[in-house]
């Protein structure tokens, strides 16, 4: 026993809520990539669209989640930074569908489809989950 004392490993962080990080950011991801929007003649993906920054930050958040499932906890800030932004805009988008048409080069209305749906329940998820990690991790430092 020195002088300085040992540092206790950190618990890794609670399993379900790793594990629901994960398959979150995997919707987020899926989603980011899937059909926006149709129009009457076309269907809008996210790829056309303002999906690419979701789908790109999905699979941001699910390489990270990948680490946290491992048993670190550090990623959960990155992983809620990155789930904010996206929860923001599909939220936007799911408001404003006329936005993702016009993103794509298209004028008129257009309808919501599964993939914005999915990029912003796994977006919410993935926030939701990765707070709370967040919040668990600060209560353990204090």
């Amino acid at each position: 026993m020195g002088l300085i004392p040992r540092r206790q490993k950190a618990p890794p962080p609670p399993r379900p809520l790793a594990f629901a990080i994960l398959f979150a950011a995997l919707a987020m991801t899926i989603g980011g990539y899937g059909p926006w929007a149709k129009t009457a003649t076309k269907t809008i993906w996210g790829s056309n669209s303002g999906g690419a920054g979701v789908g790109t930050a999905g699979l941001v958040a699910l390489v990270l989640a990948a680490v946290v499932v491992a048993g670190r906890r550090w990623p959960a800030t990155v992983i809620l930074l990155v789930g904010a932004f996206s929860v923001a805009a599909t939220g936007y988008y799911l408001v404003d569908t006329a936005a993702v048409a016009s993103d794509a080069g298209l004028h008129g209305g257009a309808d919501p489809q599964w993939g914005l749906w999915l990029a912003f329940f796994g977006s919410a998820v993935t926030t939701f989950c990765a707070a709370v990690l967040a919040r668990l991790r600060r209560r353990r430092r204090d």
